[in-house]
């Protein structure tokens, strides 16, 4: 049967794009479609390339540029078993077309992004109280740690800027169950208020409170009543690392928190009673004596820790 075909020569743009033009070989010849008369002689694998049907009987392959001569292919079943493992391995695949589903990966989008990001945001939200109820599992001796560490952190920036430092310890109006820890520093180096900003971000505890009514059973140093920090209060240090106490109001909200003018007062000693919560500061029985203080000393700024 004779099969007319129309021969084009492939331009290299074409195979960079992809497109279906193909070389043929026919199982009953021993040359390709197009094969030279001079490469005939030589047994060199000169290919040209054709826009047409496949012919009967013929395998489409890929251009052997790249991989063996011709006279090494062969699909006839007589034929080695490495000659068609090399024949097996130039077919054209229907993936190796760049408009294939499998040329290439598909991305994500930006609102698959979005959305997995929303989700996640959900799920940290949700999880929060879990978090918070592990952070009140800590130990009462730990959280006097983390208040003795925050205290001293402000004293020597006070020292070491030649500067007033506010902290602010205890309730605010969004967190009526936490401790919350704000630490600001004078811009200008003197005791007023009216330059001052935020030092750093401390840690807010959950599920803790402060108070003045400690279990009689916690053995410490005996402070004054009148020297024991109830629910909050402000501790003004000044260059010379002095520590006063400034009363607090607990119905502040904290992204309005400012250091107050008031001076403060000098003690000797002062005591941050730490009694651990559970809830909505809820106070059971089982947990009276999960407790801990910090005694603060006034004329040099050092504080102490003191727990079961």
């Amino acid at each position: 049967m004779n099969h007319s075909t129309q021969r084009h020569e492939l331009p290299a743009r074409h195979l960079n794009r992809g497109l279906a033009f193909i070389g043929y070989r026919n199982p009953t010849e021993s040359r390709l479609h197009g094969q030279s008369e001079a490469d005939k002689m030589t047994g060199k694998s000169s290919w040209k390339f054709y826009q047409s049907e496949l012919l009967p009987n013929s395998y489409p392959v890929v251009p052997d540029i790249f991989t063996k001569p011709a006279n090494t292919l062969c699909y006839s079943p007589s034929c080695s078993d490495e000659r068609r493992h090399l024949t097996s391995r130039t077919q054209i695949q229907p993936s190796d077309y760049p408009g294939s589903p499998k040329a290439g990966r598909r991305g994500f989008t930006l609102i698959e992004m979005l959305v997995v990001m929303a989700l996640i945001s959900i799920l940290i939200t949700a999880a929060g109280p879990i978090f918070d109820g592990l952070t009140s599992s800590q130990s009462p001796a730990t959280v006097a740690s983390i208040v003795s560490g925050q205290l001293e952190r402000a004293r020597s920036h006070a020292i070491t800027k030649n500067t007033y430092v506010w902290v602010r310890l205890g309730k605010v109006a969004e967190e009526p169950y936490d401790i919350f820890i704000g630490v600001y520093e004078s811009l200008d180096g003197t005791e007023s208020n009216s330059t001052a900003r935020g030092v750093w971000a401390a840690p807010r505890i959950p599920n803790f409170t402060l108070s003045n009514s400690l279990d009689s059973s916690f053995t410490r140093p005996a402070i004054a009543p009148a020297n024991q920090v109830r629910i909050a209060s402000w501790v003004r240090f000044s260059p010379s690392g002095e520590a006063r106490i400034i009363p607090a109001d607990s119905t502040e909200s904290r992204i309005k928190l400012r250091p107050p003018a008031d001076p403060g007062t000098l003690s000797r000693w002062t005591e941050f009673g730490l009694q651990s919560t559970i809830g909505h500061g809820q106070l059971p029985n089982s947990f009276k004596n999960k407790v801990a203080a910090v005694q603060l000393n006034g004329l040099t700024g050092q504080a102490v820790v003191y727990s079961r």
